[in-house]
């Protein structure tokens, strides 16, 4: 705490004595530091009047970073970390983390959505994040905290919302393209085991970074439209010449053969205004993903580990506003997700070539009302129903298709109806109270309320404070619930029919402090009870070999912690950000912290802006950092505890073997420079400086990237 608060006074001391440059700032720097969103309570409202942590990352912000995906987005947002196995492919479960809250390999704690449409494909572990081109974005809204009053399950450890862009003006047709072919033509000629004439083209054809995009737009006051589409394909996803495995007592490196990606992206979205009252939208995306993932360990010969998936969705809606005081919003979507696994499997004959699929289909529709009877409250009130159907497929012998048992095919169908309420209550000098509460039916677990208090308001001219508490619920998905006996690495992962709800309890409290116009530190605290969390028993059988992984609500724990922020726009060119987190969390069963929670991130983010007449200089650099984290890694063999209760069973429960991940920096720059309003060229280095460190188990941060774009914008007759 007393480095907290060091932090805080050094940066406020800073404001002080760099105050008198204050004249030259950006007048158009204000109103950024106090944003518009719409994620927090589901309606239009400036951060300073809401009672919870937000941060949203502009369309400017946007286009000056290094970004090439939205995790990239989000990796230097306080509180947030993102664990990745697969660097920017697709088709590998990743986990956002927010505020000490982990993730599960079988579902996901963070909620995503585009538009207010959640894009986590519900009873499966996918979280497929980057579904939409970074050209289609306009911001991102990050929502710390607990949400399930107003979203229900999956919102258990905060909402991030991805808000898209709007058809405007005259048409306009965007095209952008990207590559890393110079560089990487260049590294590959500084290797020692180089290639020489047509296949060292060919190598480095296969191997670069492409990216192409394409996005069509236009509207006016009845109707608007945006269709965007892209291409990416890379043939060496981590960047580097070889690959890190890990186990107890030993780390070694090994060939990058099939570790390549390409992806296709399509995304439509599109508004009718049929009267000043009555308006109709429509969203539709697909896409489809091919990732290589290493070779198989066990098969002779060894073959290639492949994900391959496609989504698509279309969600109508439907907005009506009949009166000054009231407005009404249905709509609905319908999602299917499909997914190959092709992998390695034990059967009668050895391991042989194995192939698996899952199918997942969801429907939803969902009302809402915003009623403002009286000047002092804001009614909230809304429903959603979910039926998600889910498939797992049997595994088969990739060679002859015929099932390997015991890897048999299941079904299930599960539903879920929401019902929430929400009073935005105008108090007296800018205070309000924002009471939620949600009630959940679960088709499997029956009833579940999720309650949610927050007030803020402002102390003075200088600060803001805002608090806030409440709780929330995950229910199992369908795939910790049912899917079959699945084979991962020496182990079986078996599903868990008995399981209970997870829950959190969780209160936060902060402040925004204005010293000076362009200047806010925000400083927030935030404490979590989690209950019954589902995570990994281990299963050892009498001989003590024959392993399995399975689900249980085995854990109760805590994280509590600290999220320092600093936006500083001292100049109209310059702008500053900066914030640090430190949390601290632990198993309550083990009395370790929690998986993958750092105890130490920081970020800083600097963005220069310069014109000159019709052409544009834009830089940005950002410099992060996450400290140490431990893990259960369930691809080693666990050490065996042996319970009194369990000594006449057939089976041990086990603890599992504890992975040490050291700290490490990350350096990201960019820099654009525009011509006109049409062309813009740009060069993106991610890992400027240090290449190194791990940021999931095995799994190294990418190397070093980097890449040219080229963007060109287009007004169509």
């Amino acid at each position: 705490m007393r480095k907290q608060n060091t932090l805080l006074t050094l940066l406020a001391i800073s404001a002080v004595v760099l105050s008198a440059q204050t004249e030259n700032a950006n007048p158009d720097s204000v109103a950024e530091l106090d944003k518009m969103v719409i994620t927090a309570t589901k309606t239009a409202r400036k951060t300073s009047e809401i009672p919870v942590s937000v941060t949203v990352i502009s369309l400017d912000e946007i286009k000056a970073s290094s970004a090439r995906s939205i995790d990239d987005l989000l990796q230097y947002a306080a509180g947030v970390q993102v664990k990745r196995a697969v660097g920017m492919g697709e088709g590998v479960p990743s986990d956002i983390i927010m505020r000490g809250i982990p993730g599960a390999l079988a579902a996901t704690r963070t909620l995503i959505l585009v538009d207010g449409i959640p894009t986590n494909a519900s009873g499966t572990p996918f979280l497929i994040i980057n579904e939409i081109p970074l050209e289609a974005v306009k911001r991102v809204e990050i929502v710390r905290g607990p949400f399930s009053s107003l979203y229900g399950a999956n919102a258990f450890g905060g909402v991030i919302n991805i808000i898209t862009q709007t058809g405007d003006g005259k048409p306009r047709v965007q095209m952008s393209a990207e590559t890393s072919l110079p560089f990487t033509s260049a590294h590959n000629y500084m290797r020692d085991d180089r290639s020489y004439g047509r296949q060292f083209w060919n190598d480095a054809f296969s191997e670069a970074y492409w990216n192409g995009t394409g996005l069509l737009s236009g509207g006016n006051e009845r109707f608007d439209i945006l269709l965007s589409g892209g291409y990416r394909s890379i043939g060496n996803y981590y960047m580097r010449d070889s690959a890190l495995a890990k186990g107890k007592n030993i780390e070694y490196l090994k060939s990058r053969e099939n570790y390549d990606y390409r992806d296709y992206r399509l995304f439509l979205k599109s508004g009718l205004r049929i009267s000043e009252q009555l308006s109709t939208n429509l969203q539709a995306r697909y896409f489809n993903s091919d990732l290589g993932f290493s070779k198989t360990k066990n098969t002779q010969p060894p073959v290639d580990v492949v994900t391959k998936g496609d989504k698509f969705l279309i969600g109508p809606s439907m907005d009506y506003a009949p009166a000054d005081w009231l407005k009404l919003h249905i709509g609905g979507f319908y999602r299917m997700v499909n997914g190959e696994y092709f992998n390695e499997a034990p059967s009668e004959d050895g391991f042989v070539p194995s192939l698996w699929n899952g199918k997942s289909d969801d429907w939803q529709i969902e009302g809402q009302g915003i009623l403002k009877p009286f000047k002092t409250h804001t009614f909230i009130i809304g429903f959603d129903h979910l039926w998600n159907n889910i498939e797992f497929g049997a595994m088969r012998n990739r060679n002859t298709s015929e099932i390997i048992p015991p890897f048999l095919r299941r079904e299930k169908l599960i539903r879920n109806f929401g019902l929430y309420l929400q009073d935005e209550i105008s108090v007296f000098r800018g205070i309000k109270v924002v009471p939620a509460l949600r009630y959940d039916l679960h088709s499997l677990f029956g009833g579940e309320f999720s309650p949610k208090l927050g007030i803020s308001g402002p102390a003075g001219d200088l600060f803001f404070l805002r608090m806030s508490g409440g709780g929330a619920f995950r229910a199992p998905s369908t795939t910790e619930l049912y899917m079959p006996d699945f084979p991962v690495s020496v182990f079986r992962l078996v599903s868990n029919s008995s399981l209970k709800p997870e829950y959190v309890w969780a209160f936060d409290c902060g402040a925004d402090f204005k010293p000076l116009k362009n200047l806010t530190i925000t400083s927030d605290f935030f404490s979590n009870y989690m209950k019954d969390m589902i995570t990994f028993n281990f299963i050892v059988g009498e001989d003590l070999f024959n392993t399995t992984v399975t689900h249980g609500n085995v854990e109760s724990a805590r994280s509590w912690g600290v999220e320092n922020q600093l936006q500083w726009d001292p100049f109209a060119f310059l702008s500053l950000k900066g914030n640090y987190t430190f949390t601290e969390s632990e198993n309550e069963k083990y009395k370790v912290s929690l998986d993958y929670i750092a105890r130490h991130k920081f970020n800083v983010e600097v963005n220069y802006k310069k014109s000159f007449g019709d052409r544009l200089l834009e830089a940005g650099i950002a410099e992060g950092f996450v400290g140490k984290r431990e893990y259960f890694d369930w691809g080693v063999r666990p050490d065996v505890i042996i319970h009194e209760d369990l000594m006449m069973s057939d089976s041990l429960e086990v603890k599992p073997f504890r992975q040490k991940l050291d700290p490490y920096f990350k350096t990201d720059l960019s820099v654009s420079y525009s011509f006109n309003a049409g062309n813009r060229i740009s060069l993106i280095i991610q890992n400027l400086f240090n290449a190194e460190g791990e940021e999931s188990g095995g799994t190294f941060v990418p190397g070093r990237f980097m890449g040219l774009k080229y963007t060109c914008s287009l007004g169509l007759k």
